[in-house]
């Protein structure tokens, strides 16, 4: 993937998650993806228990504004970090996600990261 390429998939994952939109958010994850997040407190195994936990947590926010603030991506381990704010409902943060992809340009791990919630 070029630079230009994982800053549209960053662009796009940002505008699909504004949106509420889980299954967009979810078509360029591989079925049996991996992705630790410390707010579900586990690994969540495949596409399906990934699915559940987002649409949970996404009916359970309310507002959902994302804003892209930068790209870090490294051709050689197909890993891109995305830089963003997180507006959800009243809380304000700092947060990035790391997607791992394989030759395909599909999802296989992920994990999210916050930074200190403001209100």
């Amino acid at each position: 993937m070029t630079r230009e390429e994982v800053v549209a998939y960053a662009e796009k994952w940002i505008a699909d998650f504004n949106r509420g939109d889980v299954e967009a958010v979810l078509e360029s994850f591989a079925e049996d993806v991996v992705f630790l997040s410390p707010i579900a407190g586990e690994a969540l195994q495949g596409k399906a228990g990934l699915r559940a936990y987002w649409l949970e947590a996404v009916a359970g926010i309310g507002r959902i504004e994302f804003t892209l603030g930068d790209v870090v991506w490294d051709s050689v381990t197909r890993r891109l970090i995305v830089l963003y704010q997180a507006d959800l409902g009243q809380r304000s943060m700092r947060a990035m996600e790391l997607f791992v992809f394989d030759s395909e340009g599909v999802v296989i791990e992920g994990e999210a990261m916050y930074g200190l919630a403001r209100k």
